[in-house]
């Protein structure tokens, strides 16, 4: 890469490092202990993890806006900060409104989250089209990845520093911690994008075709409408339980708010593992047979949640968090990768627009139908020794189930140019975890052998006569 561009990533690393802190700090185990104490019911744990993908459809209008925008920069800054800012009234809504009911609070809390997110889903396209304009294809992957693994260590300290805060001042009301937390939040996401300045933006390519012909070039191509398929099913499936997962360790394992914040520390601490290989390695034999790889493990993990005792669940967590979010990294940065190389420049903002907008809608309603689920499943429990089947597992099993289907569908991708996924697996990804267990068991194996010798083992021979000495 020239040497602008490397000092350009610089800068976006650090800011993504920066998000990473105002996106988990307004996440996670406060956020849903802060919204309990304010009455809020599993239904709307279920419309607060729609928003999000849900607002996804705001893509195609930001995408038929900017595709002939000779810069973005300075909107997508000016969008953006005004966003960053907004969460600070997330956290003082019971003191802006004393007297209000807990349904006006939850659903105010829910109404400033839906407009942080449009905000945030129209500046995506910007973003994801100015990158792939930024950065050379035929590294992006590598260089995304390697991204991803600082952003992933900044998140595993930032949840490490908030499980002792929040353990020092586990009897401090919730009302005053979580709105400290929206407004470091806030301060750490403005000062992300303010670094956005230094960060130079390449001329983009500008489409002369009509405005619905943009709009519908994503959905021509039966090849790229495959993918979008599979990204759906993979987000509607995953959506169903993950919004559930915290409230799951809260409310049947018995957790507390610190211990499941150092939990996902664990898992923050995953998307450090193999990153840049990763990269590299979707790199060098395609996009295609890493999303089939990760695809089919993260239908494994979705299963262990569904049949794990409350025993071994704890137990087991800290490694599955670790895989899952490895996983994770496989998925986004290949995903990327494989959207931005497919979608030809000049209408580079509505290709990903279609893609994060189609999958942002399934995920809206997976997250939904989650919620719905909890409310109107049977409040029963079939115990089978240890495990006990509840209305958290059943939801477990169904997203798991959904998962799998993606997972199907990941095979039917088409990438002319990429391995095959068993070759790979094979080839390059067997022979690297034999290496990594090799150093391991070795470590064990002598270790064993030198607790086996005694000090006076040499001692104990017998003398060439064959007498004992």
């Amino acid at each position: 890469m020239r040497p602008e561009i490397r000092r350009a990533m610089r800068f976006i690393t650090i800011a993504g490092c920066l998000a990473m802190v105002f996106m988990h700090l307004l996440k996670g185990a406060p956020r849903a202990a802060f919204l309990r104490d304010i009455g809020a019911r599993p239904f709307h744990f279920g419309v607060i993890g729609a928003i999000p993908p849900l607002m996804f459809a705001s893509q195609f209008a930001a995408a038929l806006f900017i595709n002939r925008l000779r810069r973005r920069k300075r909107i997508w800054i000016v969008l953006l900060v005004t966003r960053r800012a907004m969460v600070c009234l997330l956290g003082l809504l019971p003191w802006l409104l004393p007297e209000a009911s807990a349904t006006v609070l939850v659903w105010s809390f829910i109404g400033i989250m839906a407009i942080g997110s449009i905000m945030e889903k129209f500046a995506q396209p910007m973003f994801f089209a100015w990158m792939g304009d930024l950065i050379p294809s035929d590294v992006f992957t590598e260089v995304w990845a390697g991204r991803r693994k600082w952003l992933s260590w900044t998140h595993a300290g930032m949840m490490v520093t908030l499980a002792a805060a929040l353990w020092v001042f586990r009897q401090a009301d919730i009302r005053i911690v979580f709105p400290v937390l929206a407004c470091i939040s806030a301060v750490a996401g403005v000062v992300d994008i303010l670094l956005f300045v230094n960060v130079p933006e390449p001329p983009p390519s500008v489409s002369e075709e009509p405005h619905l012909a943009r709009l519908a070039e994503p959905f021509r191509y039966k090849r790229f409408r495959r993918y979008m398929l599979y990204d759906s099913v993979l987000k509607f499936g995953a959506m169903i339980g993950a919004p559930l997962f915290r409230i799951f360790l809260l409310q049947e394992i018995g957790l507390g708010v610190y211990a499941i914040v150092l939990l996902f520390t664990c898992h923050a601490l995953g998307g450090t593992l193999f990153a840049r290989r990763i990269g590299r390695l979707a790199d060098e034999v395609g996009h295609r047979p890493v999303i089939i790889l990760a695809s089919a493990l993260k239908c494994v993990i979705a299963l262990a949640m569904f049949v794990l005792t409350p025993g071994l669940m704890v137990l087991v967590l800290v490694p599955v968090l670790l895989m899952d979010n490895m996983l994770n990294t496989a998925l986004v940065t290949s995903r990327t990768g494989f959207t931005l190389k497919r979608a030809p420049a000049e209408n580079r903002p509505m290709f990903v627009a279609a893609v994060l907008a189609t999958a942002g809608l399934a995920g809206a309603a997976g997250s939904l139908l989650g919620g719905v689920l909890m409310d109107h499943l049977p409040d029963v429990s079939w115990s089978i020794g240890a495990w006990t089947l509840t209305r958290f597992r059943m939801v477990f099993a169904i997203s798991a189930a959904i998962r799998f289907c993606g997972f199907l569908m990941s095979v039917r991708l088409h990438e002319p140019e990429s391995a095959e996924a068993t070759v790979v697996f094979r080839d390059i990804i067997a022979p690297a975890l034999q290496r990594q267990l090799e150093l391991p068991i070795s470590i064990i194996r002598n270790t064993r052998n030198i607790l086996n010798v005694t000090p006076n083992a040499a001692n104990d021979r017998p003398t060439s006569e064959g007498k004992e000495p």
